[in-house]
């Protein structure tokens, strides 16, 4: 009598548990297709992100010019150059250094001025700049823009070949006008002269005495 009393408790109580261990089988199936599902997700992204990350790799690889990065703090924090010699100092000498420390102060000035006007507006920022590299003059164009977060890149292009081109080519516009204003100003004198010219040509003609003429 007593084992038959307790009997339909021992069933409501198996059939919880089954129920229970039932829903949470369930549940895990359920979170394994939910972290399946998740984990090829990230597994996506990651692979993109891998993907963009090579890109723009070979893009700054392929890039010819000077890329240089800095933080919040007018630090060097990066770089990328084809060779040294390009560079104004060597990278042992400016990374993780102040810009004021590197580059020769009205450069330096310059170039927080550039980073502080990217920070207001969000915009790049453009610049030319000249350097003294062993003791010869050269001509830089930066480009800065924001580069994640608290970071900056200018992108810095030697121009120095460029400018010389454009200053011949100034001078010998320069050279053409004077020649065209100098031909002007002998055309004008010699329309005086041929006047005078044919002045005295006449007076020969019309006088017989020549030494009067």
């Amino acid at each position: 009598i007593k084992n038959n009393r307790f009997e339909k408790y021992l069933i409501q109580v198996f059939s919880g548990i089954g129920i229970f261990l039932i829903f949470m089988i369930l549940m895990t199936l359920y979170l394994r297709i939910k972290v399946k599902i998740k984990t090829s997700e990230l597994s996506e992204t990651v692979n993109k992100l891998k993907l963009s990350e090579e890109k723009n790799r070979a893009l700054l690889l392929a890039n010819p010019d000077l890329l240089f990065i800095f933080d919040s703090d007018y630090n060097f924090i990066d770089y990328k150059a084809e060779s040294h010699e390009e560079l104004y100092a060597e990278p042992a000498d400016f990374i993780g250094k102040n810009i004021n420390e590197v580059l020769p102060p009205e450069l330096a000035a310059l170039t927080i001025k550039k980073i502080d006007q990217v920070v207001k507006t969000g915009l790049m920022q453009s610049y030319e700049y000249e350097l003294e590299l062993d003791g010869e003059k050269f001509f830089f164009d930066s480009r800065l823009i924001k580069f994640g977060e608290n970071k900056f890149l200018a992108i810095v292009r030697n121009i120095s070949e460029k400018k010389k081109r454009d200053e011949e080519a100034i001078r010998s516009h320069k050279l053409e006008s004077l020649g065209i204003f100098a031909g002007g100003i002998a055309h004008d004198f010699n329309n005086i002269l041929s006047a005078i010219v044919v002045y005295i040509s006449l007076a020969r003609i019309n006088i017989n005495d020549r030494e009067r003429v």
